[in-house]
């Protein structure tokens, strides 16, 4: 067993392992429960174990605290979903996305934009809104048609 550093993740989780004297090898991630998967970035300290004559190790663990990967921040970040998903959901008593200058959801020809200065803008083919009960419109000044 001994500490090596993260040089390279792969898509199907492989992880390429620097060791101390400069050799790499390729490492597969040890996960300890299906709750938490093991993860690694680029940069971690990690404790690795390789079998004698084994084409590949296994990384055990972190070492220390998680890094931020190394490199230029980047502006977008993209998630994308895997082919067959159909429905993303995300979990919680209570979900925030927020943003600094503006939000925008998009889907086909429809949009809702929000900005800093409390404007909302809803875009659309067709828009219903509909309330079982009282339906408000407020504003300043409002105009229909």
């Amino acid at each position: 067993m001994r500490e090596a550093t993260v040089c390279a993740v792969g898509d199907a989780g492989e992880v390429t392992v620097r060791h101390d004297d400069g050799a790499e090898s390729l490492c597969r991630l040890l996960q300890m429960s299906e709750d938490r998967p093991l993860q690694a970035v680029e940069g971690d300290r990690v404790l690795v174990v390789a079998p004698t004559g084994a084409d590949e190790g296994y990384v055990l663990g972190r070492v220390g605290l998680p890094r931020a990967p190394a490199g230029p921040a980047t502006r977008v970040v993209e998630v994308v979903i895997p082919e067959g998903v159909e429905t993303v959901r995300i979990a919680g008593r209570k979900v925030t996305i927020a943003a600094d200058e503006s939000l925008s959801l998009e889907c086909g020809g429809g949009s809702i934009r929000i900005d800093k200065r409390g404007k909302v803008v809803v875009l659309g083919t067709d828009i219903t809104s509909r309330a079982k009960r009282l339906h408000k419109v407020k504003g300043a000044s409002v105009a229909i048609n």
